[in-house]
């Protein structure tokens, strides 16, 4: 016959503790009785949890690591040398973190894993950098991952503000950065730097 005991003990951390167990023969001294200590079975569990907050970041973006132990009083430290229960990284890849918690001697970890989202750069292209008042209006190729287009400073008109189309009779001679924003959770904008002018003017003098 086993019989499973069980004994629970609320204890000050870092001392010292001796468990004593007796049992007696009582019934047929022809059987012998041991006592069986489980593995890990004597322990007082430290429950360390590792987190990001966010854990999807974009690349030159920066996140908070954290290490948390409930009523721990012990050091905290990081695969990366930093030390404290929350630290600022910046990763450019995916990266695995680990922590770090050294309490009586005992040092546990956990790991947390950044993640880097894909950059959704936008891209579009007008086919010169320089257009005549009179002329067609210029519209971009290779249009992608953008959302609305905008020109700075103010004077370009567009024809279609989502495909890019520029209204050349309506906007006024000048230089005019155009800027179409990416889309996704890390966009990258595309820009292009034209010239609106006016057509010349001909004129023939002499007899």
């Amino acid at each position: 016959m086993t019989k499973m005991l069980i004994a629970t003990i609320n204890v000050t951390p870092c001392e010292i503790y001796t468990i004593k167990l007796e049992i007696a023969e009582v019934g047929d001294g022809a059987y012998d009785s041991g006592v069986l200590l489980e593995a890990n079975s004597v322990s007082c569990p430290i429950n360390l949890a590792a987190s990001a907050s966010p854990y999807k970041i974009c690349v030159g973006q920066s996140t908070t690591l954290n290490a948390n132990v409930v009523g721990g009083t012990g050091t905290y430290s990081w695969s990366t040398g930093a030390t404290g229960p929350s630290i600022s990284v910046s990763p450019t890849t995916n990266t695995v973190y680990t922590s770090y918690y050294t309490f009586c001697g005992v040092t546990v970890t956990d790991t947390v894993n950044v993640q880097i989202n894909p950059i959704a750069g936008a891209t579009f292209q007008y086919s010169s950098n320089a257009y005549c008042k009179g002329g067609s209006n210029p519209t971009p190729i290779n249009v992608a991952n953008g959302t609305t287009f905008t020109s700075s400073p103010p004077g370009l008109v567009f024809a279609n503000n989502s495909t890019g189309v520029i209204d050349i009779a309506s906007s006024s001679s000048g230089t005019y950065t155009i800027s179409l924003p990416g889309s996704g959770a890390c966009p990258a904008p595309a820009q292009q730097v034209i010239t609106i002018q006016n057509a010349p003017t001909a004129s023939i003098s002499g007899n």
